[in-house]
């Protein structure tokens, strides 16, 4: 149970199995290594033997965790041969960053998005044609393609789907479907 977990470590990659415990496994059954195939080997007298690796380990498995794992990438807290330097930020050259934004913390602006006068960015990925308004403040945050996020809101830990408009302050955590209008009249 959760309760039980005791440890900062996590089992992951890949498993080297012998026939004999593949064997284990019932066939046309679902089955969990972790939880029916390794106890029923220990039970069994078998010997597990497991690898301490200190690697970089992020699960992808939220939009967040994957908010945070491109902002990692971009400042090379974990390495990358895709990224060639270390920086704040990884800005398209056909990107219209206004000179006065402020663009940090591992972000991503994808080409064809503009970022308005006075905007901040911070560790947040901006797609491709997408629009952050003058003076609007983006955190941890995904903004999906040709989407706009109109002048002085402020979105925390957002998720907005592709070819939405967004002209009203959303609540941290809340998901927007594509093509969807939250606009005042």
């Amino acid at each position: 149970t959760p309760e039980e977990i005791v440890t900062n470590q996590i089992n992951a990659g890949c498993y080297v199995l012998s026939r004999e415990a593949i064997n284990q496994i019932a066939p046309g059954q679902p089955s969990s290594v972790e939880r029916d195939i390794f106890p029923k080997l220990l039970a069994g007298g078998y010997r597990i033997i497991g690898y301490l690796d200190n690697s970089y380990f992020l699960d992808l498995g939220t939009p967040y965790s994957y908010i945070q794992g491109s902002s990692d990438l971009v400042q090379q807290i974990v390495y990358s041969p895709l990224v060639k330097t270390k920086s704040e930020a990884l800005i398209d050259s056909s990107a219209d960053v206004d000179s006065s934004a402020i663009i940090f913390a591992g972000s991503v602006v994808s080409a064809g998005a503009k970022v308005g006068s006075g905007a901040i960015v911070s560790g947040s990925i901006i797609e491709k044609g997408a629009v952050v308004g003058d003076q609007v403040q983006v955190f941890d945050s995904y903004l999906g393609e040709n989407s706009r996020i109109e002048n002085k809101l402020i979105l925390s830990r957002v998720v907005i789907g592709a070819n939405c408009s967004v002209g009203v302050e959303i609540p941290p955590g809340v998901r927007v479907w594509p093509s969807v209008s939250l606009v005042t009249e």
